[in-house]
Formats: structure tokens, sequence, C-alpha cells
């Protein structure tokens, strides 16, 4: 909820675009520090509760854009759009279990830290062209 309440007053102020390359890197970089501060009970779970609050942050500019584009398809674009995102926990989800059962639970921080990384290419490239 207070990821929700953040991205939406940021959205309205900076625009989708900005907010979602920042949630992004806010993202990527808990998930890494996650590895990095594993052996601290204390940071982890403080990176823990931080990292739970930035992946709710995802929605509201992505959707803010969305609306912004689909105009009169506005409830299909985001009902494609919920879709879409339980397509992607299901295929994550499954990517994650092989990971992990052939390098390992840091693997699995540092591979998804990794295609956060990459995610920002297109993220960037869409909010550029159209925000």
């Amino acid at each position: 909820m207070l990821g929700n309440i953040a991205t939406g007053l940021l959205t309205d102020r900076w625009g989708p675009g900005r907010v979602l390359s920042h949630v992004i890197v806010l993202q990527t970089t808990g998930l890494i520090a996650l590895v990095l501060f594993r052996e601290s009970a204390a940071a982890a779970l403080a990176l823990s509760a931080g990292w739970g609050i930035v992946s709710y942050m995802y929605l509201v500019p992505i959707q803010h854009h969305l609306l912004g584009l689909a105009g009169a398809a506005a409830q299909q674009a985001l009902a494609l759009n919920s879709s879409v995102i339980y397509i992607g926990i299901g295929a994550g989800s499954g990517i994650g279990g092989v990971i992990i059962t052939h390098g390992g639970f840091s693997m699995l921080a540092l591979v998804a830290g990794f295609i956060g990384i990459l995610a920002l290419i297109p993220a960037r490239a869409v909010m550029r062209k159209t925000c």
C-alpha cells in the first residue's frame, strides 16, 4: 500500500517513465543487496521490508501509461495488463525454481538483479517514445 501511494504521488509529479525507471533500479539494487547482506538478520529484514514496498510500485506508473495510450479501450488494456502480470508471476516462479535447483538462492537474486538491469532497456525505450 505504501508503494502504491508513493508512486501515485510521484507519477503525478514526474510522469510514469521516470518513476518506472527509478522503481526498476530500486528493485534491482534491493535484490543484489539481499545477497550482499544475507549474513545480517537486521539488514536482511530491513532490505526485505524495503523490497516489499518497492515491489508494489510498478503498477501505478504502468497503468497510468496504459490508460494514456488506450483511450476507449482502457478497460481491455488494464485487463490484458493484469493477465500479463500473472503470466509473468507464473513464468518467473518456474524460472526461479530452476535457478534455485541449479544455482542456489544467492544465484536467484543475482540473476533476478541482472534481469532487472536488462528490463531498464525496453522500459526506457517504450516510455521515451510514448511519454
